[in-house]
């Protein structure tokens, strides 16, 4: 294969945003000093939901800075920044930068600083060659997050960003005049969790992953840092830049190298690990008593010891259901996505042990009986591949963790202009465009509920500025983006609306 072919397209970026903020009390002190009751810690964590339009969603993010009324604190910054695939991040968490000296007060945004986006298909390109796309960025990359209310962070106290880049609502195929058009639309969903238990259980429950070498180990935990390397082996990857605190329990299954279930007291100091678990509410303190620095705490569900590439990371479509094994507990086929470096044939076995935690790309615990109505859906393996010593004979993954992508049914966009908004908070839409839900209709009729979640979005001074909105400040012939859930009603109900208030370009 030659080398890429980098097509610059003209694409349109819109920046959208959900969000779903947990509030807590606030401590007001001065930003002068880095004393532990002047400064909190701010946890920044990337995820994705996965989308079979593109082989790769490359983001390089240069700068993540919290704004006041006051002023503002940047708490990253790099020249290079950090580039990440973002469809690596399908399913879980990563640690994207860990801020310990943040100023305690009440912020009201979150600015990204986004250098560039790649769409990349593999081998669909003029001999076989790799095809890139390069969106155009308005607002020179410069992205505002507005949520409804201010977040605070406390003095001494953990508070964390999750930010979820749901790609597969973010790309758009838009076909006019006979010509085809790409959409690139990022929809980020942001939670804020802080040390106070909130009165619901986060909507943003995923895993989290972290790669590092085991140093302290105790008798319910162990201490997770990175090793020694070049700053630049830390980018796009999981390699902490800081050591956390992992909590084990009889919850969590530790693998071998081999793909073996072992004991925790298997694990030695100096082993290389990636563990995979849940980030809790409730955090230490960023100082104890002594102030001394505490790490943050993961509670592990799967350590998968060995160094990196031990166990890899294969996506694919599964292809059976789960069968009993004499060999394991059970074993269900796998089709192996092609761009991973796996060669010959993709079907593959995957044996599922009683250690192996099976979750939801949501971040649901599921049991093996789950994967029966899985069949088709996509799904990320961590395991040890063994290639058949048979010719005939399956070539085999040992699982240590499976996460599955189960799409409800029903799901659709619409692109229109708001022609007719009714008391009942319904609202009637006429179509732009070819598509699903306008082939027999000119207007399409939506209901808009509690649970639906109403944007609008801006450019000001050259920043792309997203705002939360009621139903009561849409008005006729604005233009919106909705994803409805489809079925038998005369009114669809919406899930997400987006006001555009940019004009492509």
């Amino acid at each position: 294969m030659g080398m890429p072919t980098k097509l610059k397209i003209l694409l349109t970026w819109f920046m959208l945003l959900a969000t779903s903020f947990i509030l807590f009390g606030c401590t007001s002190s001065s930003q002068d000093t880095a004393a532990s009751g002047d400064v909190g810690r701010v946890v920044v964590l990337l995820t994705d939901c996965p989308t079979a339009e593109f082989d790769e969603v490359n983001v390089t993010i240069q700068e993540v800075t919290l704004l006041s009324d006051e002023g503002q604190v940047t708490i990253f910054a790099s020249e290079e920044g950090k580039k990440y695939n973002l469809l690596d991040l399908a399913g879980e968490f990563q640690v994207f930068d860990i801020a310990e000296e943040v100023p305690v007060g009440w912020y009201n945004k979150i600015r990204l600083l986004v250098n560039e986006v790649e769409l990349v298909k593999i081998g669909t390109g003029e001999g076989g060659e790799n095809e890139i796309f390069i969106p155009k960025l308005p607002g020179n990359g410069k992205i505002d997050l507005v949520p409804g209310e201010p977040f605070h962070v406390g003095a001494n106290k953990t508070l964390s960003i999750k930010l979820d880049m749901d790609v597969k609502k973010s790309i758009h195929i838009n076909k006019k005049l006979g010509r085809e058009k790409i959409i690139f639309r990022p929809v980020i969903f942001v939670e804020i969790i802080s040390d106070t238990p909130p009165a619901e259980p986060p909507t943003m429950d995923k895993l989290i992953r972290v790669r590092g070498m085991v140093q302290e180990k105790l008798e319910e935990s162990f201490t997770l840092c990175p090793p020694t390397l070049p700053a630049a082996a830390v980018l796009t990857d999981t390699l902490l830049d800081a050591c956390v605190e992992v909590m084990v329990g009889e919850e969590t299954a530790f693998f071998d190298d081999t793909g073996e279930v072992v004991e925790f007291a298997e694990l030695a100091e100096g082993d290389e690990a990636v563990v995979v678990g849940k980030m809790p509410a409730d955090q230490p303190d960023v100082q104890d008593a002594n102030n001394a620095l505490q790490p943050i705490r993961i509670d592990a569900l799967v350590v998968e010891v060995g160094p990196k590439g031990t166990f890899l990371r294969l996506k694919g479509t599964v292809t059976s259901q789960p069968e009993r094994s004499p060999d394991t507990t059970a074993v269900f086929g796998l089709e192996i996505a092609p761009g991973q470096g796996i060669t010959g044939d993709l079907n593959v076995n995957v044996w599922l042990s009683e250690g192996t935690k099976i979750f939801s790309t949501a971040g649901d615990l599921l049991a093996i009986a789950d994967l029966v109505d899985a069949v088709g859906s996509t799904a990320t393996i961590d395991g040890i591949l063994f290639l058949a010593d048979v010719e005939g004979d399956p070539n085999v993954v040992k699982a240590a963790l499976v996460v599955v992508d189960i799409v409800p049914e029903g799901m659709a966009e619409l692109h229109g202009t708001i022609a007719q908004i009714n008391p009942d908070q319904t609202l009637l839409v006429t179509c732009n465009g070819d598509q699903d839900l306008c082939l027999d209709l000119e207007e399409v009729c939506l209901t808009i509920s509690n649970e639906s979640h109403l944007f609008a979005l801006s450019e000001i001074d050259e920043t792309i500025v997203v705002n939360r909105v009621l139903v009561d400040e849409l008005a006729p012939d604005d233009k919106v983006t909705a994803f409805v859930m489809t079925g038998e009603t005369d009114c669809l109900m919406t899930r997400d609306l987006f006001v555009i208030n940019i004009v492509d370009e």
